[in-house]
């Protein structure tokens, strides 16, 4: 039998290929469809699909570029405290330390560091079922489960505050 008569497309070779033109020619619409809008090259409008395209702007020979801005050093607000006396509760505590607080979570401080002058006061406050032990700078602090304590900054400088010996937060007393 000779191959002369053969067609050159089978049944079993022109379904895949009709399928695979197809799912081109979809993509294909797709594309065009999603792709960028560009304007009418006869017109210089948009091309009929309702977009509008600003005009031209025109930008002067030279501009002159403004001044520098004198660099501002940025340093951290001083907070101020509470008087101690008045405080009998958690609540109270944490309304008149708002801003002012170490929360102690799994031995981590939060915030991360605090701005505060010599002699004021702030609140260590453990959030854990257990008791830390927290040292800020040289002075140590038992806080039992769910304890606070309000501490006085007595040591200037930037002091590292660590719960149970690991660092947990610092605190930098100003004068």
């Amino acid at each position: 039998m000779t191959n002369e008569n053969k067609p050159i497309f089978d049944k079993q070779t022109l379904a895949p290929l009709l399928a695979g033109t197809a799912i081109v020619l979809v993509l294909f619409v797709i594309v065009s469809a999603l792709g960028p809008k560009r304007p009418d090259s006869a017109s210089g409008t948009a091309a009929q699909n309702g977009d509008v395209i600003a005009p031209p702007v025109s930008v002067p020979e030279s501009v002159p570029e403004p001044e520098p801005e004198p660099e501002k050093i940025s340093r951290p607000p001083v907070k101020t405290t509470t008087p101690t006396d008045a405080i009998d509760t958690y609540e109270e505590a944490i309304e008149a330390y708002a801003g002012l607080r170490f929360q102690f979570t799994a031995c981590r401080g939060t915030p991360g560091s605090l701005t505060v002058k010599n002699g004021s006061t702030f609140l260590l406050d453990n959030r854990d079922a257990s008791g830390h032990t927290i040292v800020v700078g040289t002075k140590s602090y038992w806080l039992g489960a769910y304890g606070w304590k309000i501490v006085t900054a007595s040591e200037e400088g930037t002091l590292n505050i660590t719960c149970d010996g690991g660092g947990s937060a610092s605190i930098n007393v100003q004068p």
